[in-house]
This record gives C-alpha cells, sequence and structure tokens, in this order.
C-alpha cells in the first residue's frame, strides 16, 4: 500500500494501524513515497509508456466519495480502536 503525500510521509504507520487508521497487514507491505503527485506529473510529461499504464490502472479504479454517504461517519467512528 503506498502512502503519499504530506499525509502518508509523515504518518506514523504503525500507531495508525492500532488504531484502525489503516488494515492489520504486515507493515512491510506500506511503503511512504512522499511527493507522488509532483512525480507522477513529471512521468505523464515524459513518458508515453507511463500514460499507457495510468490509463489501464484508471480503468480498474472507483471512486467513491465518502462525504455523501450518510452511514460512513458512524462507521468509521465504530472501527476505530483507540482502546485496547
Amino acid at each position: 500500500i503506498l502512502l503519499a503525500g504530506g499525509f502518508g510521509n509523515y504518518l506514523n504507520v504503525s500507531n495508525a494501524v492500532k488504531i484502525g487508521l489503516l488494515p492489520p497487514i504486515p507493515l512491510e507491505k506500506y511503503v511512504q513515497v512522499g511527493n507522488s503527485a509532483g512525480s507522477g506529473a513529471v512521468l505523464a510529461l515524459t513518458s508515453e509508456a507511463f500514460i499507457i499504464q495510468m490509463e489501464k490502472l484508471k480503468s480498474k479504479m472507483e471512486y467513491i466519495e465518502l462525504s455523501t454517504d450518510n452511514e460512513f461517519p458512524m462507521e468509521f467512528a465504530m472501527n476505530m480502536f483507540f482502546f485496547d
């Protein structure tokens, strides 16, 4: 799982898993990649192969708008594990 941007770059992954913010998978599966948007923009401008790869990936994605899902806030809160 790639953790991008300032959030992902400075996040304490172990603590995020403990509180339920991230799924409980082995920590070595997480990679903090920093400014991936900037790196991706450079690759998109300089590599036709990268654009083809992005198009393939895009077809596998599904956008879900959580801010309009009435059940999400409660579901999210109920799955945060702040206490042992």
